[in-house]
This record gives structure tokens, sequence and C-alpha cells, in this order.
């Protein structure tokens, strides 16, 4: 058991070269600051040192099952959230680089992939009701999209992720690949 965590941990990410383990985490320090009526949880994200134990980085957010994962160099963490935004974690650095969504219309980041070069990420956003969902891709160092690709109506969020030479991205959802 690592220390510095108690409440659920809604996903996890070892780092590619193995050196740290990162966490969504829900429950304290933050419990009295859920927004009522928002969905949101009080968590954080929490990184531990695989081979020490030790917690070496936390940052505080509201989340719910959201999606994290690590960039190719094991440099960067992304955290998507139920809002549309996706922060860009800098371990080294303690950088927080918030992507903003496009639109009010979209929301609740799903899957999310890394590029192998690292120098996209593609992210599956998935609106509740409606017609709104797409997989977007997005350009890492100037957090421009690239691309945008509709989802089919009524589609639930699967899976993404790029081939090992980065020029292929596919997706998976309810009702197609």
């Amino acid at each position: 058991v690592l220390p510095g965590h108690a409440g659920w941990a809604y996903a996890l990410a070892f780092s590619p070269d193995g050196a740290w383990l990162a966490a969504a985490c829900s429950g304290p320090p933050l419990e009295e600051a859920a927004k009522p009526g928002s969905g949101e949880t009080p968590g954080k994200i929490l990184i531990w040192d695989v081979r020490s134990g030790q917690r070496e980085y936390e940052q505080a957010r509201h989340l719910y099952n959201d999606p994290i994962r690590w960039s190719p160099d094991s440099s960067v963490l992304a955290v998507g959230d139920q809002a549309g935004r996706i922060t860009f974690h800098e371990l080294q650095t303690g950088r927080v680089t918030e992507l903003k969504p496009a639109s009010p219309n979209e929301y609740w980041v799903k899957p999310m992939a890394w590029s192998p070069a690292g120098d996209r990420l593609a992210a599956f956003y998935w609106h509740g009701s409606g017609d709104q969902h797409k997989v977007r891709i997005f350009n890492v160092q100037t957090m421009q999209p690239l691309r945008e690709i509709p989802v089919a109506t009524g589609s639930h969020h699967r899976n993404v992720d790029w081939s090992a030479d980065g020029r292929w991205l596919a997706f998976a959802d309810a009702k197609q690949v």
C-alpha cells in the first residue's frame, strides 16, 4: 500500500519508463469542496516514485472517473475530465497547463492516447446525450487541435490508440472500430 491516499482511485497509470505510478483519486483532503450538483468529486492527482514508494507529486482537483495517460518519455501526465478539459502535469517542473474545451457543448474526455513521438494527443470527447461525440487530435506543443473526427450518434466511449509508427489512429466505440 502506497502512502498518502485514502479514498477511491479512479484511474492508475505506470509511466512508460516504469519509474512513476500516477493515480486519479477521490476523497480527502477536499471533501468539503465538492461542487453541489456538479457530478464532480473532490480529489487529487497523486504520483509516486515506484522505487522508493514516496509520493512525489500531488495536485488537488475535482474529478470523477477521469482518464490519465503518461507521455512516451514519462515527463508529462495528461488528465482528462468531465468538463472537457485536459490538464498536462509536468513532473519535473510542477507546471500544469490546461487545455480548455472548444465549446460548452462538449464534455467528458474519456479515453486518451499519446502518439509514440509524444507530439500529439488523441482524446475521445463523449457527450452524454446528443450527437456531439468526437475524437480530437491535438498538437501538444501548441495546444491547437489538428483534426476532429465525428463519432456516431449514441456511441459510447471505449478506446483510442496510435499505431507504433504514429501514422494511424484507431478508436472503438459501441458501434464501430
